[in-house]
């Protein structure tokens, strides 16, 4: 483990291979054990849903119907539950919380209805997947050339180049993160912890604060990070939303086991 942590270039690495070594490393069975640690892919995967909304929020597409998991994900997805009911319920409490009036404001997620499921075989799904985008022609959203960066105020025509991150766009991006973890800890929303309380689980506030707290640190070494060996006017080609979120998940995750150790 220790040669991993020495070469692995972010965090992330880390994480995709315990779980990619699940069978040695036991990585789901200890957040699974622990309610504390299963903070961390609740967390995650409501990310997910959250900037999944941000981006049919931006196209101007309608919600779908159906959404199917495929790949590494689908397996830690697993981890909150193995009914696709359950899933589904968390998907859509993300979906109508990202559309209220005071977030997103979009009556489509208000109203969404989605139906979660698993691909039975996901790796397969997944290449095709990636062949399907190589050969784009009439989809209302192509992967390869569409990048929904994930700030306030975002004008999707917009492309943005590492010289564009200014001060500026790092404060809006980090108006959006503040406004996907709002949902752990806004009283007013019901529906996401309603759904989170039904399957066993929550957000610890201070978790949520932390989450907050570590966001600038954590946006500023993915940026370093992306930086390298590129170009000031090379093309950003990831959501910036993610970054306050890779590192911080990291650091809470590691305080955490720590507590347990302890315990």
């Amino acid at each position: 483990m220790r040669g991993v942590e020495d070469y692995a270039s972010s965090s992330a690495d880390i994480i995709s291979y315990l779980f990619a070594n699940d069978s040695w490393s036991g990585f789901s069975n200890v957040l699974k054990a622990s309610s504390k640690m299963m903070q961390l892919p609740v967390i995650h995967f409501c990310s997910l849903a959250f900037y999944m909304a941000y981006a049919l929020h931006l196209a101007e597409v309608d919600v779908p119907d159906k959404l199917t998991f495929t790949g590494m994900g689908s397996k830690y997805i697993m981890l909150l539950s193995s009914a696709n009911t359950d899933i589904s319920s968390l998907m859509n409490a993300v979906f109508h919380y990202a559309g209220r009036k005071d977030v997103l404001n979009n009556s489509n997620l208000r109203n969404a209805n989605v139906s979660i499921s698993f691909a039975a075989n996901p790796k397969e799904v997944t290449a095709i997947g990636a062949l399907m985008s190589l050969n784009y022609r009439t989809h209302d959203i192509n992967p390869s050339q569409e990048v929904y960066y994930g700030y306030e105020n975002e004008n999707p025509e917009r492309i943005l180049r590492y010289s564009s991150i200014t001060p500026e766009i790092v404060e809006s991006v980090l108006q959006l993160f503040h406004k996907f973890t709002g949902m752990f800890n806004d009283e007013t929303v019901t529906d996401v912890a309603d759904v989170l309380s039904d399957l066993g689980y929550g957000v610890d506030n201070d978790v949520v604060q932390r989450l907050n707290s570590y966001a600038m640190d954590s946006f500023n070494r993915q940026k370093e990070q992306t930086n390298q060996n590129q170009n000031p006017q090379d093309r950003l080609k990831e959501p910036m939303f993610f970054w306050p979120l890779k590192h911080a998940l990291y650091k809470i995750g590691k305080e955490l086991a720590q507590n347990n150790n302890n315990h």
